[in-house]
């Protein structure tokens, strides 16, 4: 009976977390941008190469394959992703008991209205259930083979916290016979991996963007004010004195997964670190409630604030199922799918699909309608374009045909610097304005072209 409860709660928490990212509305976030950088992988372009990414590739890979396998559109994705975070929830509890469970509640906070795992990348929720499979497998003294492969695979993952991982993990066991059988594995992961840039012609491109253009990110994204800022330095300042104290493999781990805060302190990237920090004081038990009282409590909440989320979107005219390319079965407000078949509609006059899009949704309106992809344009954020910086996708708009339409939303501009944490990069965007002509506007997008086509 008690085996049947626990596979009917983590069943409970798989259709959740299902219906959260089917019901969200939102098509904008990193959120979404991971799915398409996914769907790009599995229609056969090249991660650095076609497009620009500034983290290690497994975790769109993983996903690609997927979506290659079953079928591209984003519930395919969903349904792959919320196993992921149903087994996080799951490894939680069995490694961690109460503490676990907190854990998981945490998950489902909300600090941009979506749970934590909407509003994050998926790379960092990949990367902490590898990081709970390295300390069951450490537990359990797994094969050190299979411990180093996990650690290769959390590098390209997330190449900064990563490579922590492997220090430490190397750290502890360099005087045991562990630790050649670890080193193997670990290597086996990066030959595969460096085989595959070299086959594909974007090993530069992977240095360029994931390890010379790191500190043109952390330069340009590095917000050292806020309340989260503080709450940061406080829960490290205490967990490196408890670790130094209480040391452990363990421990150290936990405490190099913090380091995921870095250097975007922001609700977020808070609450990712702060996982660990609860972890660390296992034995600080929850005494309060017990484990079903735990469990009650976060999927009473969930259905709560799931339930208000299906009626705000649901109360007006919906379209669901929406027959729309790759997103029939989530849930978009009917304005964004009627915008976007204007654009498109207006779009089609011009007769090309080298359209490059300055909006929040850009992603949305590439996938949704077969636009050309570009390496550094569609994504304009500071920091992602290597170590030359915003040289790189000025230089791709010179090189672009003169008959590409450029369709830029003002909002995008004008609203910069009320959000001082956003990643705009606004040193190209002010040269596109400066050196392209207005030529109509639609909608809330203007668009422009090449002055040498005018």
């Amino acid at each position: 009976m008690k085996n049947v409860k626990k596979i009917l709660f983590y069943l409970t928490i798989f259709i959740l977390i299902i219906s959260w990212q089917l019901l969200s509305g939102k098509t904008t976030y990193d959120y979404f941008w991971s799915y398409g950088f996914s769907l790009k992988l599995a229609n056969g372009l090249v991660a650095y190469r076609d497009f620009n990414m500034v983290t290690t590739p497994f975790t769109q890979m993983f996903f690609a394959i997927f979506l290659f396998i079953f079928g591209k559109g984003i519930h395919i994705y969903i349904i792959f992703y919320s196993f992921v975070l149903t087994l996080i929830c799951y490894l939680l509890d069995v490694l961690y008991g109460k503490n676990g469970l907190v854990v998981v509640a945490l998950m489902f906070i909300s600090p941009n209205i979506l749970p934590i795992f909407m509003s994050s990348c998926n790379y960092n929720f990949l990367l902490f259930l590898l990081l709970l499979i390295l300390i069951l497998c450490e537990r359990k003294d797994v094969n050190p083979l299979i411990i180093g492969i996990v650690l290769g695979l959390s590098f390209f993952t997330k190449q900064n916290i990563g490579i922590l991982f492997i220090l430490v993990d190397l750290i502890y066991s360099f005087r045991q016979k562990t630790f050649f059988k670890k080193l193997l594995g670990i290597f086996i992961v990066f030959l595969i991996f460096f085989a595959y840039f070299i086959l594909t012609n974007s090993l530069y491109d992977f240095f360029d963007q994931c390890f010379f253009g790191l500190v043109n990110f952390e330069k340009e994204n590095n917000y050292h004010r806020g309340i989260y800022f503080y709450l940061t330095l406080i829960i490290f300042g205490v967990s490196i004195v408890y670790v130094i104290k209480n040391k452990s493999l363990e421990r150290f781990l936990l405490l190099a997964y913090m380091f995921i805060a870095l250097p975007l302190y922001d609700c977020a990237h808070f609450l990712l670190s702060f996982y660990a920090f609860v972890l660390l004081f296992e034995e600080r038990r929850f005494k309060i409630f017990s484990k079903v009282s735990i469990q009650m409590i976060i999927l009473v909440f969930q259905f709560i604030l799931l339930g208000n989320i299906v009626i705000t979107n649901f109360k007006e005219e919906a379209i669901y199922p929406n027959n729309i390319k790759y997103l029939n079965y989530f849930y978009h407000p009917k304005e964004i799918i009627q915008k976007n078949n204007q654009l498109a509609t207006y779009l089609k006059k011009y007769n090309t699909s080298n359209i490059v899009i300055f909006d929040t949704n850009s992603m949305y309106y590439k996938l949704t309608n077969d636009y050309t992809s570009y390496k550094y344009l569609d994504l304009l954020n500071n920091g992602n374009f290597g170590r030359l910086g915003s040289i790189n996708p000025i230089k791709e708009m010179r090189q672009l045909d003169k008959n590409t339409i450029y369709v830029f939303n003002p909002k995008l501009y004008n609203e910069y610097d009320k959000y001082s944490g956003s990643q705009l990069d606004v040193y190209t965007l002010e040269y596109f304005l400066k050196h392209y002509k207005k030529v109509d506007s639609i909608l809330d997008f203007d668009i422009y072209m090449s002055r040498s086509e005018l």
